[in-house]
């Protein structure tokens, strides 16, 4: 299993960013070539370094190459 893995700083209105990462990035993301599954961590703001990293979105594979194709893609 292979996965690739996306960090995202605090955005100035998390709500908003959220909304448009679930409804029009995620569905992007899953029409990548040879995607296995894509989780989403959200940190709490409460949490130490959360002003770092808001957010964790992996995308997971069953091989390197198919990680590749999937980066190549007209998706990506």
């Amino acid at each position: 299993m292979w996965s690739f893995v996306v960090l995202y700083a605090r955005p100035p209105d998390p709500e908003a960013f959220l909304e448009n990462y679930r409804t029009v990035h995620v569905p992007l993301v899953r029409r990548f070539p040879g995607l296995r599954e894509v989780t989403i961590s959200v940190a709490d703001a409460a949490e130490e370094g959360s002003d770092l990293v808001f957010m964790m979105s992996t995308m997971y594979f069953a091989t390197a190459e198919a990680l590749r194709a999937a980066l190549r893609s007209p998706e990506r």
